[in-house]
């Protein structure tokens, strides 16, 4: 980024492009861990279901009305989780340092420390951005505050929730569940005992691939390449300070 400003490239981004596919898959990781969609979905294909009720009797779920969802970022896609998780009809709580009350537009989020939300969530939702800050934000102490009964899902960013933690957390059933679409390594290494735990549903970071996320980021590049072939300034200008060394188009 340093390099391209000293040289007056502009520099955009699509920022928010998919945060409703985010939300929307967030939101599908809880119910499938709420109704044991996978197992269910498992149960028939591979042939097992030969009673008429067993289907009924083995994979009883729980419903998310009623129950808190715990979120940690009120980003863009905490916000729209939240906004989801409201029609519901959950209760939500949430830890954002860098968010104010008034900021929140409504939204009946009751903002607490993260110890709080840790200890209330059934539900725990990680939603923020990969930094120093946060790698490992969601380890073993973080866990041992959750509820046996609560189950995290992580489609933020890989490293915030430390694995090994999580993964012994899981083994030993001190939390009931998770669902991740982020990991420390991608692909899931062969050695990863993630996939053979029962409690746990796992996509391989398909959180924002969806055809609009595609077509929303799109527009959003094709917006500002046009503005900057005008001479105007474009909406997503990451590196302000090349504005003033930029280059003419039509300079070689």
């Amino acid at each position: 980024l340093d390099a391209a400003t000293e040289r007056g490239i502009l520099v955009v981004n699509a920022p928010g492009r998919n945060s409703i596919a985010v939300a929307e898959l967030t939101v599908g990781l809880m119910l499938s861990l709420a109704r044991r969609i996978p197992q269910a979905d498992a149960f028939i294909k591979t042939g097992r279901w030969d009673d008429p009720v067993g289907g009924y009797l083995g994979f009883r779920g729980v419903e998310l009305a009623g129950k808190t969802a715990g979120i940690v970022g009120l980003g863009a896609i905490g916000r729209m989780v939240a906004q989801r998780l409201a029609a519901f009809d959950m209760r939500l709580a949430a830890h954002d340092p860098y968010i104010a009350r008034d900021r929140l537009g409504g939204l009946p989020v009751e903002l607490l420390p993260l110890d709080d939300v840790l200890a209330r969530a059934d539900y725990l939702l990680v939603h923020v951005p990969a930094s120093e800050a946060t790698m490992g934000m969601i380890g073993e102490a973080q866990l041992a505050r959750m509820k046996r009964s609560a189950c995290l899902i992580n489609a933020s960013a890989p490293g915030v929730v430390n694995e090994e933690a999580l993964t012994a957390a899981l083994q030993a059933h001190r939390i009931a569940g998770a669902a991740l679409d982020v990991f420390e390594g991608q692909p899931l290494p062969e050695s990863s005992p993630l996939p053979t735990l029962p409690n746990v549903v796992l996509t391989p970071h398909i959180g924002g691939s969806t055809l609009e996320t595609i077509d929303r980021q799109s527009a959003m590049i094709a917006e500002d390449i046009l503005l900057t072939v005008a001479g105007k300034r474009p909406v997503r200008l990451v590196n302000a300070a090349a504005w003033d060394r930029r280059r003419s188009p039509s300079t070689p």
